[in-house]
C-alpha cells in the first residue's frame, strides 16, 4: 500500500512539474506563430511541432506510431465543451485527457524499456530489418498524415512552415536511407551483437520520451491557456456543492423536525395515558371506601 501511495504521490509531482514548466514557456513556444499576424490555431502548431520533432534524429522505432495517438489527445483537450450548463464538467474532462494520456505515456515507455533490453541482449538480421522497414513505413504515413490534417493552407505562415516541412522531410528521407544501406550490411553475427551494444537502443528509448515530454508541454501550455475556463468551472463545482449542501441541511432538518413532531405527539398521547390511569385509579379507590363502609355498616 505504502508502494502505490508513494507512486501517486511522485506521479503528481512530476505532472505538477511538468505544468509549471509548461506555464513558464508559454510565451517562448508559441513565439514562431505569434510573431505573424495569422497566427496558426493551436491544432496546426502542434502538427507542426510533432512533426518537426521526429524529423530530427534518425533511429529505429521499437514502438508503433504514435502520432494518431498524440494528436487524438490534443483535439480531445481542444475540444471539451465549455457552454451553459456544461460549466461544471470542464475541470473534470480536462483532467480526464491529461491523466489518460500520462496513462499511455507510463505504459508506451514500459514497453520501450522492454524492447531496449530485448534487443541489446538478443538481436537478429531479422529484427533489425523489421525495425528498420517498420521506422520508414511510419515516417512514410506520418508524412501523409501531415500533408492531409495541415491542408488547406490558409495564412502565409502556414504556407511557410508547410514548406518547411516537406524540405526537411525530403533530406531526412536521404539519411533514412543511409542508415537503412549501412543495417542492411550488418551480415555478421558479431556485427549485429555490436550494434546491439552500441547506445543506439538507448538513444531511442530517450527520444520516445523526449517526445512525450514534449506533448506534455504542449498539454500543459494548452490547460495555462484554459486557466478561465478551468477557474469558472471549478466555480461552479464549489457553488454546487454548496447548493447540494445546502439542500441535505434542509432535507436533515424537514427529518429533524418530523421526528420532533411524532416525538411531541408520543408525549402528549403518554400524558394522556398517564392522567387517564391515575384518573381510573382514583375513581376506583373511592369505589373502594364506599363498598368497605357499607361493609362496615352491615357488621
Amino acid at each position: 500500500m505504502m508502494i502505490c501511495g508513494e507512486t501517486n504521490f511522485l506521479g503528481f509531482i512530476l505532472q505538477w512539474n511538468f505544468f509549471l514548466k509548461a506555464v513558464k514557456i508559454t510565451a517562448s513556444f508559441r513565439n514562431d506563430a505569434s510573431a505573424n499576424k495569422h497566427a496558426m490555431d493551436i491544432y496546426k502548431e502542434f502538427l507542426y511541432r510533432l512533426r518537426n520533432y521526429n524529423l530530427q534524429d534518425v533511429y529505429l522505432f521499437l514502438h508503433e506510431d504514435l502520432s494518431p495517438k498524440l494528436k487524438e489527445y490534443i483535439c480531445l483537450l481542444r475540444d471539451v465543451p465549455f457552454e451553459d450548463g456544461l460549466y461544471h464538467t470542464y475541470y473534470a474532462d480536462v483532467k480526464k485527457v491529461v491523466s489518460t494520456f500520462m496513462n499511455y505515456f507510463i505504459q508506451t515507455i514500459d514497453e520501450v524499456t522492454l524492447e531496449v533490453d530485448k534487443y541489446t541482449n538478443v538481436l537478429c538480421k531479422d529484427d533489425l530489418i523489421n525495425l528498420m522497414e517498420k521506422t520508414v513505413s511510419i515516417h512514410e504515413k506520418n508524412q501523409i498524415d501531415f500533408a492531409n490534417d495541415y491542408l488547406p493552407i490558409k495564412a502565409p505562415i502556414e504556407k511557410q512552415i508547410y514548406e518547411e516541412i516537406e524540405s526537411k522531410y525530403d533530406i531526412f528521407k536521404c539519411k533514412l536511407k543511409e542508415f537503412q544501406s549501412k543495417l542492411e550490411q550488418l551480415n555478421k553475427k558479431e556485427q549485429i551483437d555490436e550494434f546491439a551494444k552500441s547506445n543506439h537502443f538507448q538513444f531511442s528509448l530517450k527520444k520516445s520520451s523526449d517526445l512525450f515530454h514534449f506533448v506534455h508541454i504542449f498539454i500543459g501550455m494548452m490547460v495555462a491557456d484554459r486557466l478561465y475556463q478551468i477557474r469558472v468551472s471549478l466555480e461552479e463545482i464549489l457553488l454546487r456543492v454548496r447548493n447540494n449542501l445546502q439542500l441535505m441541511r434542509d432535507e436533515e432538518e424537514e427529518v429533524l423536525n418530523g421526528l420532533l413532531n411524532e416525538l411531541y405527539d408520543k408525549n402528549k398521547e403518554q400524558l394522556f395515558i398517564n392522567r387517564s390511569y391515575k384518573r381510573y385509579s382514583m375513581e376506583e379507590a373511592e369505589v373502594s371506601v364506599v363498598v368497605l363502609r357499607k361493609l362496615y355498616t352491615v357488621f
